[in-house]
């Protein structure tokens, strides 16, 4: 998991951690880019180059018609969307 920007903070199960011999790493990217700017750019690096491999993705965005546009907006602006939303403006999704 990579940031949170508003609802609910995200949780980890420890036992899931634990069976899948996983590590979590918390960075304050603020604190740390201000403090330790090399250190900064090494790790955003290390994320870009997994990015890259295929081996780490963020989550596919929503798309959404144009004719859903208001909706979207609304949903931003109650923060009760998530995500990413991409709008196409020929309704062909639907």
């Amino acid at each position: 998991m990579i940031g949170f920007t508003s609802g609910v903070i995200p949780q980890v199960k420890v036992n899931r951690l634990l069976l899948h011999g996983c590590e979590v790493v918390g960075v304050y990217w603020g604190l740390q880019k201000e403090h330790d700017l090399l250190g900064f750019r090494l790790g955003m690096q290390h994320l870009l180059d997994l990015v890259g491999q295929g081996r780490m993705a963020g989550p596919e965005p929503h798309a959404v018609g144009f004719s859903d546009v208001v909706g979207v907006l609304e949903a931003l602006r109650n923060r009760t969307a998530s995500g990413k939303f991409v709008v196409l403006t020929d309704d062909s999704h639907s």
